[in-house]
């Protein structure tokens, strides 16, 4: 049985049927529950479920999982992975707008981040196998995998979360849980979709799905293809996502004496607020010139993708399937941003420069004035946005063979090959000497009368001043690994199953920088060195099914990992879990494990050099300045505990409620020191710090850290999921309400040894390293069908939380609850035609039907919303065509 929607579906119906369901459910009341979209199979069948390498009921995990069919993700609209993972209630802290300081090349990807426990501590798995890493690093320097250039969305059965530790089974990274990839193979026929959406201002999104699959006697074929076609939001485009710089254009200027210290704060340019800009106040000085950066800014950016991928099933003689599946994605995305960065080394203007008459009166007769700074963007009113291009490229093979060895072992063996290889170009980017030397002999005019007519600036000036910064991320995963499974006698309850397993896995990072980069020669994004570096991995597992009686099944596993990295050496985890069904209507389960992540290639080996907000006491304000991180090859794996206490409550076959208590704690997390801390410590130790650089007056030019583990991370909390499906009586109306929510109790962050933990649990943790956790996610799906129609409406409520940003930290940011809802006509049941050997429908939807704009999130020098959390794109809607055949 599906869910739907019936004609003439009233909201006001949906939400009395969402109290209905919280009564039903017996739950504490919430100001709205919410959907992850969460189905069980419709025939219960033994399969290998994620979690387990044995066979069985998937029903019968004893493991909190998940199973999101692929008519849940249909029923909710989902063309993208980005559709689904930024609303799954167990999922905190992932980056999937642009965000002018939290994203940089991440713009375009998706990534998962379960319980908020990091980027790379959830393992994303397709078919089972690993994939490779994005060089699209996040700003946590953790690389990730990109969901969204993963696999064709039509080419996904189902995806299975499971929503607690791993490692005993899966190896590194299984942190916080794993999330993997079922795809359909073995399919025969055809699908093509094609999808129309329309948002807010211009922005609009093409997409074309089609798939088919063969049967050739022994061999199936399954060919899927994607096409994806996204325009561009600008903020000033938006009411709401206001964004501005104090480091504008025009711009502002430091009065330096000879010594090169300053003399009194920065003055702003006399045509601030007259040919553009804002004087904007600075602590020390009268002020400087903001610079307004909606209009160049993008809030969603324009995204080509193109997905493919053919999976093989081929029958031999003996019973023994031989698989294969081929990927291969290509992306590239256009973002865009101010035409210039603001200048974060020192840039002087000599006092002989021809138009110094320009400059603002400083009244400093003593000491003598010797030269200015420029505070400010070489580039902006009156020039285009300059552009980031991202390119990525990804392609994996994994292959290999299952069947029987014997006539008691079972097997499955592959290997698995894939790479990425994202390539970064900031065009136009400023050179820092360049640009000096085009002042110091007068042929830049950095006062606004370049910007009024008065002394306009050559373009050819500009032009030698100007250059790209390519960065070019090369990444690989190579596995090979075998399981073998046997049943070994009889307990009370069944058989009892036996899994051994054993893996080798390499990853491989290469980081190639063009000469400019490596020189630094740039004014803001500086640059790096090229860097190169590879970690390998040997393991082996075993896992035991136990079913003691006929109501209690207990299930072991302990892997074993080693690596080449003489620092993180080896480690061993073991899991138990217990599942318990006293009746046919109620059962219990509950997990312990160990799990681990070991410290990535970039983190071990990377160089990088980013801006940082860095709040420096001698201003006593956030200076924008480089930050220099540098990998660190001694560090220790990160170290977690996990905790899962469970039960679901089935009365009848309509009816489904569980509840689930799940805990994490984290140890010997690697994370980068704080810039911040560095530069405090600096001034108060009277020897200084080597790894804080300042001009000879005193500005902060570079803060050098590295990657540390330091913090410890304890979270826990509870998990519900209600499921109804039934019939309205005397109507044949098939009737369905799926509700989830996820509740944080705790999250705790030790930053460094011997501190107090602070619990952070519904804080945005801006500031911090931790993430953004509400304490309160949920979704209620409300489906029904009737004849050809279908319909779903679904409620998205994210709770309130507490700011730690801008300029009164501890202000709450509001709840928020948006609606999505669709509805389906398939042609093929009206009787209007003749359908008999095609299948094809209509979809109208919208997301955010009220076009309810996200609560203000007060954040410095960026967009004033959490965009972690909320989705600021407002309304959209869609048509969706298609047919399957």
């Amino acid at each position: 049985m599906r869910q739907a929607g019936e004609p003439g579906w009233t909201l006001k119906k949906a939400m009395s049927s969402t109290a209905a369901l919280v009564v039903l459910g017996a739950i504490e009341p919430l100001p709205a529950l919410a959907q992850e979209a969460t189905d069980e199979p419709s025939v219960q069948e033994t399969v290998v479920v994620t979690g387990s390498f044995l066979r069985r009921d998937a029903s019968d995990s004893a493991s909190p999982l998940s199973i999101v069919g692929r008519e849940s993700l249909e029923d909710q609209g989902v063309a993208n992975p980005i559709d689904f993972v930024k609303f799954l209630t167990i999922n905190n802290g992932s980056d999937f707008n642009a965000d002018l300081f939290a994203a940089g090349g991440q713009a375009g990807t998706a990534q998962y981040n379960l319980r908020g426990l990091g980027l790379a501590s959830t393992l994303v798995l397709l078919n089972g196998r690993r994939t490779t890493l994005s060089g699209a690093d996040g700003n946590e320097n953790l690389s990730f995998v990109d969901v969204n250039t993963l696999l064709p969305n039509i080419m996904i059965e189902r995806v299975e979360i499971l929503k607690d530790g791993a490692s005993s089974l899966y190896g590194s990274d299984a942190v916080a849980g794993v999330v993997n990839h079922i795809t359909r193979d073995r399919h025969v026929g055809g699908d093509i979709v094609v999808d129309y959406r329309r948002g807010q201002g211009d922005q609009e999104t093409y997409q074309v799905d089609a798939l088919y699959g063969w049967d050739l006697g022994r061999t199936n074929l399954v060919l899927a293809a994607s096409y994806v076609d996204q325009g561009a939001l600008l903020a000033s485009e938006l009411d709401f996502a206001t964004v501005s710089s104090g480091v504008g254009s025009p711009g502002a200027f430091f009065p330096l004496a000879a010594s090169g210290a300053p003399v009194g704060g920065p003055r702003s340019d006399p045509l601030c607020g007259v040919v553009a800009g804002t004087p904007s106040s600075f602590p020390g000085g009268p002020g400087v010139c903001s610079f307004d950066l909606a209009p160049f800014t993008d809030v969603v950016t324009d995204d080509d993708r193109f997905l493919a991928m053919l999976s093989v099933r081929h029958d031999l003689d003996n019973g023994t399937e031989l698989f294969a599946d081929f990927n291969y994605s290509t992306r590239e995305t256009e973002r865009n941003g101010a035409p210039s960065f603001p200048g974060l080394r020192t840039i002087t203007v000599p006092l002989d420069h021809p138009r110094i008459g320009d400059a603002p009166t400083f009244g400093v007769p003593s000491p003598p004035l010797a030269q200015l700074r420029y505070f400010g963007r070489p580039l902006g009113t009156g020039f285009e946005p300059r552009q980031s291009i991202l390119e990525d490229d990804y392609a994996r093979v994994s292959a290999g063979l299952r069947g029987d060895w014997g006539e008691v072992w079972s097997y499955e063996a592959a290997i698995t090959y894939g790479t990425n290889d994202f390539t970064s170009t900031s065009r136009s980017d400023v050179l820092f000497d360049e640009l000096q030397a085009a002042i110091n002999s007068g042929a830049f005019n950095p006062f606004a009368t370049a910007l009024n007519g008065v002394a306009p600036n050559d373009p050819a000036v500009i032009e030698s001043f100007r250059a790209d910064l390519v960065e070019d991320v090369e990444s690989s995963v190579f596995t090979l690994d075998g399981v073998l499974t046997r049943d070994l006698f009889e307990m009370a309850g069944g058989t009892v199953g036996l899994a051994l397993g054993a893996q080798y896995r390499a990853n491989d990072r290469t980081v190639d920088r063009n000469d400019l980069a490596n020189a630094e020669r740039f004014f803001f994004l500086v640059g790096g060195p090229d860097t190169d570096g590879d970690i390998g991995a040997y393991a082996a597992f075993a896992e035991i099914a136990l079913p003691v009686t006929d109501w209690m099944e207990i299930q072991a596993a302990l892997r074993y990992e080693s690596y080449d990295n003489d620092a993180i050496g080896d480690s061993v985890d073991p899991k138990v879990a217990v599942l318990i069904r006293p009746n046919d209507i109620l059962s219990f389960r509950g997990s312990y494990s160990t799990a681990f992540r070991a410290p990535q290639v970039g983190q071990i080996a990377d160089e990088t050099v980013s801006v940082g907000a860095v709040f420096d006491p001698v201003p006593g304000a956030v200076v924008f300045a480089p930050v220099r991180t540098t990998g660190n090859p001694d560090l220790e794996p990160e170290q977690a505990e996990t905790l899962n206490l469970g039960f679901t409550l089935q009365p009848n076959d309509a009816l489904t409620f569980s509840a689930d208590y799940w805990s994490f704690e984290y140890e010997d997390l690697i994370t980068t020191e704080s810039a911040s801390g560095i530069v405090a410590a600096a001034l108060a130790n009277p020897a200084g710090d080597p790894r804080v650089i300042r001009s000879a007056g005193g500005t902060l030019q570079e803060v050098r850290r590295s990657l540390v583990n330091a913090p410890s991370l304890e979270t826990d909390g509870l998990d519900f999921m209600v499921r109804l499906d039934t019939q309205i009586p005397n109507l044949d109306v098939d009737f369905s309400i799926i509700a989830n929510a996820t509740h944080i109790l705790t999250y705790e962050l030790v930053f460094a040894p011997g501190q107090p933990a602070q619990d952070l649990s519904g804080s945005r943790n801006y500031t911090n390293s931790g993430f953004a956790n509400p304490d309160w996610r949920g979704n209620v799906t409300i489906a029904a069908e009737k004849g050809p129609i279908r319909g779903t409406l679904t409620s998205r409520y994210i709770g309130e939380f507490t700011n730690d940003s801008g300029a009164n930290p501890g202000e709450t940011i509001d709840s928020w609850t948006i609606y999505d809802g669709q509805v389906t006509l398939n042609l093929a049941d009206t009787g209007l035609g003749d359908f008999d050997r095609v299948r094809p429908f209509i979809t109208l939807g919208a997301t955010n039907i009220f076009n309810e704009e996200p609560p203000f999130a007060d954040t410095s020098n960026a967009f004033p919303i959490a965009t972690r959390v909320h989705d600021p794109r407002g309304r959209t809607v869609y048509v969706r065509l298609g047919t399957r055949f």
